[in-house]
């Protein structure tokens, strides 16, 4: 899968220009700088229109931020966890993008604020208007009455909430209500077409909640992908017990600190725990093994094929920005993203080239309306990169190992990481692959590089003469080397790689009988 993430209120607005005056409502015009509190008319039915774009990009999951009914324009203030804002069209809108995606063989993930609701929500309403008489009351952890929802100093709250924020109260899941109430809304939206769910802060609810709310989603829909906020590496939140896959901000502090090269621009959005730092390949390598190596052993589908590999999101500044507007080191990212195992997962607009800092400055409405400031070549490569990993399942499925990269005197080089993909053959010897990725970071070519294949897991199996073709530069002008030989022995030499070049070189039909580590493809 490739998934595209659409922050609802900042996607597209309704097809009808002239919904807005027919509504009566005052919104912020489309595209005018964000705030923390403005809604400038995102809506489903937009989202709608753009499935043609979506699909030409190469998505076939979409990943939409909260539409549930709240008072806040990301919705993460949740007041009704069964309905669909009206202000992003309601049901009637969900019900047709999910008909429209499931016609285009999309699926469709949404959001779950599970841990808080907004003040707006019935039950806290109850609590606010009737104190200790309300029937709700234990579904809140309360500390002190009356309330005072409303006003006091932030972290000076009578009551549980988020970060200490009181439009956010935290629901009390001791509660057999409240877990309920949950789990009624887990298996509502799977019954009515969504293909899993994002659970959003899922480390601030009791952990075996988790185990009760996977077992009720997979009864609704055995396939159902449930992916967790979960930052670092934490094999504990994944397996048969929990989530499938957690948000793998893991992937994306280590590929924009190794890609990036350049001094990156620190992004504080959620609270340092997206930190980014320049690797060398050595500390990048390192680091991307111990990922793999994490959830090698988790029960279940392996977590590392279904991660969802992100570089950015509405919880971070962008890419861009980050990469002070360096889209070679985005375009590497990205090519690193769509050929690793994981689900790559592209936050709407980055293929176009919007940029932004910190929360609000990263939530920026789509540009539909001023195409020129489109960036065409990155939405072009973006295209080209999608239609690869697409094209070719061992880059989807297929085993990950590191491979050393040598002088021709043997010296390490440290400047080009490479690694190879591998899918095992039939009892038959057919529909074996093996893929080739080579990155050059460096702001100068290599030649005469030398990759030590014979040392790889699939060493053995890799018969002298393969051939592996360029898939990525093949029929371009920038290629070196467009094929491949490999040598008696296994290993590859020769090989002359340009300036901050990315070659993918794939051959099909090899007959490679070493297994890959477990494999899933959420497609």
């Amino acid at each position: 899968s490739v998934a595209y993430q659409i922050f609802a209120d900042r996607f597209a607005p309704h097809p009808d220009q002239g919904h807005q005056s027919d509504t009566g409502l005052q919104l912020a015009p489309w595209g005018s700088t964000p705030t923390l509190r403005d809604f400038q008319g995102g809506h489903l039915l937009g989202v709608v229109d753009k499935m043609d774009y979506l699909q030409d990009l190469g998505v076939n999951l979409l990943y939409l931020t909260p539409v549930n009914t709240s008072s806040a324009y990301h919705r993460y203030h949740p007041t009704d966890f069964f309905a669909v804002d009206p202000l992003l069209g309601g049901e009637a809108a969900m019900q047709e993008l999910l008909a429209k995606a499931d016609r285009k063989g999309m699926r469709v993930v949404v959001d779950g604020v599970f841990n808080h609701t907004g003040r707006g929500h019935p039950s806290f309403v109850s609590l606010m208007e009737n104190g200790p008489a309300s029937p709700y009351k234990d579904w809140f952890t309360v500390h002190k009455w009356p309330l005072e929802a409303y006003e006091h100093e932030r972290g000076e709250t009578r009551f549980d909430c988020w970060w200490g924020i009181p439009e956010l109260p935290e629901l009390n899941f001791d509660n057999p209500g409240v877990r309920a109430h949950i789990l009624a809304a887990g298996k509502h939206w799977l019954d009515a077409g969504c293909a899993g769910w994002r659970l959003d802060a899922p480390t601030r609810v009791p952990g075996t909640f988790w185990s009760h709310f996977r077992r009720t989603c997979k009864e609704a829909r055995p396939d159902a992908y449930l992916v967790g906020e979960v930052f670092g590496l934490q094999p504990e939140w994944t397996g048969n017990h929990c989530f499938d896959a957690l948000m793998n901000y893991t992937f994306g502090s280590m590929a924009m600190g190794f890609f990036g090269r350049a001094e990156l621009q620190q992004d504080e959005a959620i609270g340092g725990d997206y930190a980014i730092n320049k690797l060398d390949v050595e500390q990048f390598a390192r680091g991307v093994d111990a990922m793999h190596a994490a959830y090698r052993d988790v029960d279940g589908a392996a977590p590392p094929f279904l991660h969802l590999n992100l570089y950015d999101s509405h919880d971070t500044a962008r890419a861009l920005w980050m990469l002070k507007g360096d889209t070679v080191a985005l375009e590497q990212v990205v090519l690193f993203q769509m050929t690793m195992p994981g689900i790559p997962m592209i936050y709407y607009g980055d293929e176009v080239g919007l940029s932004g800092g910190r929360d609000p400055a990263n939530r920026a409405a789509f540009p539909w309306h001023r195409p020129s400031t489109w960036n065409m070549e990155l939405l072009e490569f973006f295209k080209r990169a999608t239609a690869l990993r697409n094209a070719h399942s061992v880059l989807r499925v297929g085993g990950y190992q590191r491979v050393p990269v040598v002088s021709s005197d043997g010296a390490a080089l440290s400047e080009i990481f490479a690694f190879i993909r591998w899918k095992s053959s039939d009892k038959d010897d057919r529909g074996g692959a093996l893929a080739l990725v080579v990155f050059n970071v460096s702001e100068v070519a290599a030649r005469d590089v030398h990759i030590c294949l014979a040392r790889s897991a699939v060493g053995g199996s890799i018969a002298a003469g393969t051939l592996m073709q360029d898939e990525w530069n093949s029929g371009g002008t920038i290629s070196t080397k467009s094929q491949l030989q490999v040598l008696d022995g296994g290993d590859v030499k020769g090989l002359a790689i340009l300036a901050r070049q990315v070659m993918v070189f794939i051959s099909a039909e090899v007959a490679i009988t070493v297994a890959e580590d477990k494999s899933v493809d959420f497609a």
